[in-house]
């Protein structure tokens, strides 16, 4: 049997090929000669009714090859199935409770050194993305809000969720702001080992959750949780974003085979998605394995209120403590 990655690659190349096209070309130019071989009512020893004949069976054949093809995918996608098995379950299992062992500086200090948004142009992609969908109408929540690059995007919505595991990965973030902005954020630890994850946010009330950089490091069991959790807190229309490690890309399986992040394929991801009762919205594959959805629950997003609590956002100015 290949190797995973050149398994993945090779499933990547049949994915890519199509007879569709060239099946309709083919039968299109097909259809046109004999269109035009039959404009005059002459014929020799009955040589057009042969050419009809071949012409069709050309269609035949290619059809024939087109099913056989697909067979062949569904025979592959079964064999990768069993053998990503024990990269789903007990190797990225590992690799989540390893990284449960880590500490906060630790895990900062990661982030800040290998930024998953490190290309400029993917970043901002990322971040027009997300703009696309926050406002100050509709609360948000923010999972793993790290050294908050992402999180200074989510600051229009009232009130701004920020949650992660252990309270000490909040000390940067909190840097970001003045003490007056700051009583507007509520921030979570949660517990990853309970049945309901996020059974302390409001349910059917949120606006928009985001998690950039953080299901990548958890298994694909702990997102499905995850997924379930969310979808009740968001309010009918709400929306999701998150990240995660593509392992139906030869650099996603890289990164797992290193420890660094957690095997989760893209096609299983999203059918997690829909499972839960999403609808997908988009899905992105960008350069250095960024990868990431965005989910709707079905519904309107609704509000009540009728102004923004507070007006200008103040940020903290680094080392002076001057508002700008």
């Amino acid at each position: 049997m290949m190797d995973l990655v050149e398994l993945i690659r090779y499933k990547r190349l049949l994915d890519d090929l199509s007879l569709q096209e060239p099946r309709y070309a083919i039968e299109k130019l097909l259809q046109g000669f004999n269109n035009n071989l039959n404009t005059h009512n002459i014929d020799f020893k009955d040589i057009k009714s042969s050419i009809l004949t071949r012409s069709k069976n050309i269609i035949k054949e290619l059809d024939g090859a087109y099913q056989d093809i697909a067979q062949f995918r569904l025979y592959l996608d079964q064999a990768l199935g069993i053998i990503e098995v024990p990269y789903l379950t007990e190797q990225s299992e590992q690799i989540y409770q390893e990284g449960l062992r880590d500490n906060a500086d630790y895990k900062l200090d990661r982030d800040s050194f290998k930024n998953l948004l490190g290309d400029d142009d993917t970043r901002e992609f990322l971040v027009g993305r997300i703009n696309t969908y926050t406002n100050w109408k509709y609360s948000a929540l923010q999972l793993g809000p790290s050294l908050g690059d992402i999180t200074d995007h989510l600051v229009s919505c009232d009130p701004l969720y920020l949650a992660d595991n252990h309270q000490d990965m909040f000390k940067e973030v909190k840097k970001l702001w003045t003490p007056e902005y700051q009583r507007r954020i509520r921030y979570y630890t949660i517990d990853e080992q309970e049945e309901n994850i996020l059974h302390e946010f409001p349910v059917n009330q949120l606006g928009l959750v985001v998690a950039i950089d953080y299901f990548n490091f958890r298994p694909l069991s702990l997102i499905k949780q995850y997924l379930a959790d969310i979808f009740s807190i968001l309010q009918p229309g709400g929306v999701a974003v998150f990240t995660y490690n593509n392992c139906d890309y030869p650099i996603g399986i890289d990164n797992f085979r290193n420890s660094y992040y957690t095997y989760t394929p893209g096609h299983l991801v999203k059918a997690a998605c829909t499972q839960c009762g999403f609808n997908m919205i988009a899905s992105f594959d960008m350069t250095k394995n960024v990868s990431w959805v965005e989910i709707q629950k079905p519904g309107t997003t609704s509000s009540i209120k009728g102004g923004q609590s507070l007006g200008a956002i103040k940020h903290l100015m680094q080392h002076t403590g001057e508002n700008k």
